[in-house]
């Protein structure tokens, strides 16, 4: 065999072998970038589970403090009504009536809005009402200010569990 007959299968035989080692190695780096692609998604769909159930207590959680607040609030808006019904006993009509005024000290106070000035005191004074009437607004503050109590009370309980 000639010289440039050796060289050439010499030259066929090395690119032969980096061919398959070429091959072997791209086989080796998919293998591994699926292998990494599995676990991640693996991960991923553990993450997702862990959520799902988390949402799932949650919401159970909710569902019962809703429950418990929603019975509670009706056995308070029983007892609320009771109380206005006996508003006439406690309040009766030979009162005197209020002034406008102090509808708006009140409403002020509720909303934590500040005072009109002086001036700006215009037809207040003409709206006069009842201390029955009074007496029923207070009532029902209180009504609603303890239905939020307990709206707030479950949330806390829910987020502190």
């Amino acid at each position: 065999m000639t010289l440039s007959v050796r060289l050439i299968l010499i030259a066929a035989v090395l690119t032969l072998l980096i061919g398959a080692e070429w091959a072997l190695y791209v086989k080796a780096r998919n293998a591994g970038r699926n292998e990494v692609q599995a676990l991640w998604d693996a991960q991923v769909k553990a993450a997702e589970l862990q959520v799902l159930q988390e949402e799932k207590r949650l919401q159970k959680a909710a569902n019962k403090i809703a429950t418990q607040v929603v019975a509670s609030a009706a056995k308070e808006r029983v007892i609320y009504r009771d109380i206005i019904k006996e508003i006439p006993h406690y309040a009766p009509t030979d009162l005197p009536v209020l002034p406008g005024s102090f509808r708006v000290l009140h409403d002020a106070a509720a909303s934590g809005s500040e005072l009109p000035e002086d001036g700006d005191s215009s037809g207040i004074d003409a709206a006069t009402f009842s201390v029955e009437t009074l007496a029923e607004t207070v009532v029902e503050n209180y009504r609603s200010c303890r239905e939020d109590r307990a709206r707030l009370e479950g949330l806390q309980g829910m987020v502190g569990r």
